[in-house]
């Protein structure tokens, strides 16, 4: 799950009266969005704020709307992951619309000025992100410079009106016929002070609607005054949304599962879906929410819709379907409720080193194999000797060797009748580029390892449930970082020796395969893992171990010839 969030604050205006604390309150969201709540990507935009990457963070009109234009052009989050928008500043109503105001916004010509928060809102909903919120501070008293005011109504109700179309959740300072205060004692406007409180160890506010009540109370608390902050959970379900998983608890889990579980009685599977990866963000072992996710992705199967991406399954069972998985050729039936995902990888050639490789269609695990799976197949617990904190369920199994993988293999071609095997180098970086799909990214799906990898800037020394980070072209998961995955070539220091017939069969393994469990030969490993820096996890890097090691950064991925 991936959080991104914008934060503006605005002190001094070319035309409208200045503020004491805007541009604090931003600094003060951006701070604890990074340093309490771990947020992926923050912006922030203010009087003194600093450049990036060489540009301007000013708050002026022209920026803000480049900044939103290059930003949101396409889709780049997804449905489990969150876009904060949190703004500090005076809001205008001008003919019946809500604005934003820039440092350069004029409130004699608010339409051409002024940031149309319908127009922010459409924006953020173009980030591709399953959760957004918009929390605006922004009714701060609206003085002009001369002194005079300007009368009726402020921002508010065209803004709940946006949010409830497009599925925002908004959050005011205050209500539309009130200001939002300045606190000298704080140093802060009283709202998002507040908020930051809420959402920190002083509230622990893991919901929206537990946040809803405690800035109803402790706003005017802080204000002295009235102000009464407003927001919009409409439908209600919406207030069970978790904005803070770490202070989330079962009692906190159990309105979403019923929301997710309503929303596929009433046949909205991306809404069901959507709760599901919730509560799996707050416990990635929930095993509810994992057979209820894999349940949604087959009936789309199923039922002729296109088959959403989904974290792996541990258990086909209680599923509204009138199909088994084995009807499937995607999804590998392991027994007892236990389901392998596979991803089908055109036939083509590319680049690899300095020479061309062709290659035939294959299947490929959408996911490392987990510790569940190892444990259907094999009957043993997975990565059994290992500390614990690696035995999660849907982490990728660890300890195991080339040869017990191999194994797995074996077993698992026995048990359904399917040639399954390790795949060789070629199929395997084939595959992490995206094959015939490639954008070129350095790692698998991405240029941004934040975004598709777990290695040691943020792992914290472990791995993780796979499928939790974006999939690469072909939908394929955690091909960079989280843990190296033994390939069934052997080790060669470069391919100058590779034989012309193997350069043109990228399905044929590079070594001797005929030997016993007591060979010790090096073995190919890809992929990087939890504990290597950024340079180890890129689609091109190659790495290598004995055959028989097992080290707790090493797991694997299945392989099946796509006619088996």
């Amino acid at each position: 799950m991936a959080n991104w969030a914008i934060a503006i604050g605005v002190n001094q205006y070319e035309f409208l009266h200045p503020l004491k604390y805007a541009k604090s309150d931003a600094l003060h969201i951006c701070q604890f969005l990074e340093n309490e709540a771990k947020f992926d990507r923050i912006f922030y935009f203010s009087d003194d704020s600093p450049d990036l990457d060489g540009k301007t963070t000013k708050p002026f009109r022209n920026n803000l709307l480049k900044v939103f234009k290059e930003l949101f052009a396409q889709p780049f989050l997804h449905e489990s992951d969150n876009f904060w928008f949190f703004f500090a500043g005076h809001g205008i109503l001008e003919d019946g619309i809500d604005y934003l105001m820039p440092s350069d916004g004029d409130p004699d010509n608010v339409a051409n000025t002024g940031i149309a928060v319908n127009q922010v809102i459409q924006n953020l909903r173009g980030s591709g992100a399953g959760n957004v919120i918009l929390a605006l501070d922004a009714c701060r008293n609206q003085v002009r410079r001369n002194g005079t005011t300007r009368s009726g109504e402020g921002i508010g109700r065209e803004t709940e009106r946006e949010a409830k179309i497009a599925d925002v959740i908004s959050i005011a300072a205050c209500s539309p016929s009130e200001y939002s205060y300045e606190v000298d004692e704080l140093q802060h406007g009283a709202f998002t002070y507040a908020l930051v409180e809420g959402l920190g160890v002083q509230g622990r506010c893991a919901t929206a609607a537990k946040l809803n009540s405690y800035l109803k109370y402790r706003v005017p608390e802080l204000a002295k005054t009235r102000q009464t902050p407003r927001m919009m959970l409409d439908p209600q379900e919406k207030g069970h949304l978790i904005l803070m998983p770490k202070y989330a608890d079962k009692f906190d889990l159990e309105p979403l599962k019923k929301d997710a579980f309503k929303a596929h009685r009433n046949k909205n599977l991306d809404m069901a879906r959507r709760l599901w990866m919730q509560v799996l963000a707050v416990d990635g072992t929930d095993y509810e929410a994992i057979t209820e996710i894999e349940g949604l992705a087959v009936e789309r199967y199923l039922g002729g819709s296109p088959q959403v991406t989904s974290n792996p399954a541990v258990g086909t069972r209680n599923r509204n379907v009138n199909k088994s998985p084995e009807s499937n050729p995607l999804i590998l039936d392991l027994g007892n409720g236990i389901t392998l995902d596979l991803v089908l990888v055109p036939a083509g050639s590319f680049a690899m080193g300095e020479h061309q490789v062709t290659l035939k269609e294959f299947l490929i695990g959408k996911y490392a194999v987990t510790n569940v799976q190892w444990q259907a197949v094999m009957k043993t617990k997975g990565s059994a000797n290992k500390d614990k904190k690696f035995q999660g369920d849907l982490q990728p199994v660890v300890g195991v060797s080339w040869h017990e993988a191999r194994a797995f293999c074996q077993k698992l071609s026995q048990q359904t009748g399917r040639a399954v095997r390790l795949p060789t180098e070629a199929e395997w970086e084939y595959a992490a580029r995206g094959s015939n799909q490639s954008k070129g990214y350095e790692y698998s799906g991405s240029n941004n390892l934040d975004e598709v990898g777990w290695y040691d800037k943020n792992s914290g020394s472990n791995t993780h449930p796979v499928g939790q980070k974006k999939a690469n072209e072909l939908g394929i998961y955690d091909m960079s970082g989280n843990v190296w995955e033994w390939c069934l070539d052997e080790w060669h220091d470069s391919y100058a020796d590779k034989p012309e017939k193997l350069k043109s069969n990228g399905n044929e393994a590079w070594g001797d395969l005929n030997i016993n469990d007591n060979d010790n030969r090096s073995r190919l490993l890809r992929g990087g893992s939890w504990g290597n820096s950024a340079w180890g996890c890129r689609s091109a890097d190659r790495n290598w171990n004995f055959a028989r090691g097992q080290n707790v950064q090493f797991g694997f991925r299945v392989l099946l010839v796509s006619s088996s």
